[in-house]
């Protein structure tokens, strides 16, 4: 958690404890569903307040973590598509040249 300067805005968010994962987008959302951005609580904010104090206030505003994230498992699924990609825009580049070579040939 860390909060602004000014003490206007929070960021608020727990580790992700998912081992080898791909975390695309870490968020932590009100219960509307929109960013939670702000404003700090005053016991957040305050330099004098213990901690816990801090943790309750975000614990009243009812917060939820949304993470977005690949598992591990699906890593060289991952490595295959993109293998595929680049060797159909290799073969793509090589039709092209050898296209070109041929119609300036004399």
């Amino acid at each position: 958690m860390s909060t602004s300067a000014d003490g206007r805005f929070i960021n608020v968010g727990a580790a992700v404890d998912l081992p080898g994962a791909w975390i695309l987008d870490n968020q932590t959302l009100t219960p509307g569903g929109r960013v939670f951005t702000g404003p700090a609580p005053a016991a957040c904010v305050s330099n004098n307040a213990p901690f816990s104090e801090c943790q309750a206030a975000l614990g009243r505003l009812d917060l939820r973590q949304l993470v977005t994230y690949q598992p591990a498992g699906r890593y060289w699924v991952f490595q295959w598509y993109e293998a595929g990609i680049f060797l159909v825009l290799a073969g793509a580049l090589c039709g092209c040249c050898a296209w070109l070579i041929r119609r300036r040939a004399p």
